[in-house]
């Protein structure tokens, strides 16, 4: 019985490589694994942009894209997104700079069997999910949905100094519940949650996309 299905998304310019690695993970029992396949980095952007995968397989020298630099401009546009480097580089330099910019793991091309490329992948992908559910729950009110009160403060600041550096206007706007305690104190704390649940909800369908909410 095979594992979970995961969709990668190889950004690699060598056909000989593609066919290696599908190869590979067709053969590995691990998972099932989906491979769509780009030559470029630029494609493969665009074809993430068109249908995210679960993971990428990101060689780093590439037509239009080479070195360090190519993991930097992926990340920076998908940052929470799986990604394992498999490229010849061996240098111990550029295995630190690609984990440094956020790379689950990195792998060499000549060194790769279908076991470790399927494990790498598979917990590469549960490691990222769990690190973006961390930081979900680290940044987010568990009751209500919205910002939570650290994130928001942090978002405030960073509102008011473009604001400022741009000089256009920022809205503010401060919600109080009133009765809260009373609710609490005659219908139990249960329904007071529920109360700020539903608030929470309200408040978050209301919001425009460049509008932000906490509590």
């Amino acid at each position: 019985m095979r594992g979970p299905s995961y969709t990668v998304l190889l950004v690699e310019d060598s056909v000989l490589v593609r066919e290696r690695v599908a190869s590979l993970l067709e053969a590995a029992h691990l998972a099932d694994f989906v491979v769509r396949a780009s030559g470029t980095l630029a494609e493969g952007l665009r074809s993430l942009g068109e249908s995210m995968a679960d993971a990428v397989l990101l060689d780093l020298g590439l037509p239009d894209s080479e070195g360090v630099d190519t993991l930097h401009r992926l990340r920076q546009a998908f940052p929470a997104l799986a990604v394992v480097v498999l490229t010849a580089d061996d240098r111990d330099e550029t295995v630190l700079q690609a984990l440094g910019e956020g790379a689950q793991e990195y792998l060499l091309k000549d060194e790769i069997s279908g076991p470790l490329l399927a494990r790498t992948l598979r917990y590469a992908v549960e490691r990222s999910r769990l690190e973006e559910e961390l930081r979900r729950n680290a940044n987010f009110d568990s009751l209500t949905g919205l910002f939570s009160r650290r994130y928001l403060i942090e978002s405030l600041e960073k509102a008011l100094a473009q604001a400022r550096r741009y000089e256009h206007a920022l809205t503010v706007c401060l919600c109080d519940l009133d009765h809260l305690k009373e609710i609490n104190d005659t219908h139990g704390h249960q329904t007071g949650d529920e109360v700020l649940a539903e608030f929470g909800s309200l408040v978050g369908r209301t919001l425009r996309t460049s509008d932000f909410a906490g509590r």
